[in-house]
């Protein structure tokens, strides 16, 4: 019997020795990096994924799990180190240790258009009869001046019904601006120059899109409907 009990005894003691020593063992993260280039940035467009490439040191490191965030998801969301861009914007992406050493990295997220030219901004004002006049910003962020780019407008009663002009049956309508060049690295905001939605005077929201664009090249552009950038407008 007093065997057994010195037995035991000594199974304990090696039992708790042993938990000390893999409690000793534990090896914390001491280097913590993501990648991203020098400038540490990633570009993406809208719908587009990509993974972020982490150094974790030393390699044997105990707990290397890592807590993701985004300072902004609607702009680009964070997934176990997996980066969805959503909309057009920047954000930042921050990785963090959870093994207590409190180590963190970061790297920009650049949410851009594939295409070179993009729709900024949308304002809209009233004539003296009470139909909407829409002023757009667009910006020309390729090589080549743009000489004339298509929008298209829907309009929205009080109650979101989508409205018809008064003695007309279209719901969606396009606009043409070839009044000149966009140089290269300019908007065009002249608020000067507006689009009268005539017969649309009981519009609450208006919804504006960019469609087309030709450049001094020749070439124009069509833009998915995927890819559309919706401005939207609400009267209150």
């Amino acid at each position: 019997m007093k065997k057994t009990i010195l037995a035991l005894i000594a199974l304990l003691l090696l039992t708790a020795f042993a938990a000390g020593v893999c409690e000793e063992a534990a090896v914390p993260v001491t280097r913590l990096g993501v990648s991203g280039g020098a400038s540490k940035t990633i570009t993406l467009n809208p719908g587009a994924s990509a993974g972020v490439a982490v150094i974790i040191l030393p390699r044997n490191a105990t707990n290397k799990t890592l807590k993701w965030t985004s300072s902004n998801p609607d702009v680009a969301s964070v997934d176990g180190g997996k980066i969805t861009a959503n909309a057009i914007g920047t954000c930042t992406v921050t990785c963090e240790t959870t093994d207590g050493s409190a180590l963190k990295d970061s790297l920009t997220v650049v949410v851009e258009s594939e295409y070179a030219v993009t729709l900024e901004g949308v304002s809209v004002g009233h004539n003296s009869i009470g139909s909407p006049e829409v002023y757009v910003k667009v910006h020309n962020g390729g090589s080549s001046d743009v000489i004339a780019f298509t929008f298209a407008t829907k309009c929205y009663d009080a109650y979101g019904n989508l409205l018809k002009a008064h003695g007309f049956g279209d719901t969606e309508k396009s606009w043409i601006w070839q009044e000149g060049r966009i140089k290269p690295g300019k908007t065009y905001s002249d608020n000067s120059w507006c689009w009268t939605l005539y017969g649309f005077d009981t519009a609450y929201r208006i919804d504006v899109w960019l469609t087309h664009y030709r450049t001094a090249d020749g070439l124009t552009t069509t833009i998915s409907p995927g890819d559309y950038h919706v401005f939207t407008w609400n009267k209150h």
